[in-house]
């Protein structure tokens, strides 16, 4: 079986429309990248905390040439290749099962695999491996905004990945916690 190979960036949560000006531009003007073909690199987006995956895809119903995914078209990656993990807002509601964790949640000794989060590291999980198979067994590309960093980041290190047939180069960890003024 081939190792599966990741490469996880973490958004900054705080960006707010009056932090940074955009345009919309339909998804057929590509900006220029770098030599790396953007066209070939599965991504999956991993919404924050709250989120739903309508959120990035067309948010506040603005149409979609203001959604996160159209920013990455734009900029060379593959639409067939981007998938949001598929949530509904109202699933964020079984956050409150970690209450539940007893006694983990009372000694705050809870992981992210247990009763409030478990269900996202699952999802994402099938997510990936799906996303992995359909590029052809590609390097997968995580793109966490606000919790879904931070779950991918979990998802990533629940220990149920084969690690030992990764080797230091396979995982790329990379945190941008910048905003813009």
């Amino acid at each position: 079986m081939k190792a599966f190979t990741w490469l996880l960036l973490v958004v900054p949560s705080i960006l707010s429309a009056s932090s940074f000006s955009f345009s919309p531009q339909p998804a057929s003007k590509k900006i220029a990248t770098t030599a790396t073909d953007l066209s070939k690199i599965p991504v999956v987006i991993c919404p924050g905390f709250g989120n739903d995956a309508i959120d990035y895809l067309n948010p506040l119903d603005q149409g979609e040439e203001y959604g996160f995914v159209n920013a990455l078209i734009k900029r060379g990656f593959n639409p067939d290749l981007i998938t949001v993990l598929p949530l509904k807002r109202y699933e964020w509601i079984r956050v409150a099962g970690g209450l539940f964790d007893i006694p983990n949640f009372y000694t705050m000794t809870c992981t992210p695999e247990g009763l409030g989060y478990g269900w996202y590291i699952k999802r994402l999980r099938r997510t990936i491996e799906e996303v992995h198979q359909k590029s052809g067994g590609e390097r997968c590309l995580l793109v966490g905004h606000s919790a879904g960093g931070w779950l991918a980041r979990a998802c990533l290190g629940d220990g149920s990945w084969n690690v030992e047939q990764l080797n230091s180069n396979d995982v790329e960890i990379s945190e941008d916690n910048t905003a813009r003024a």
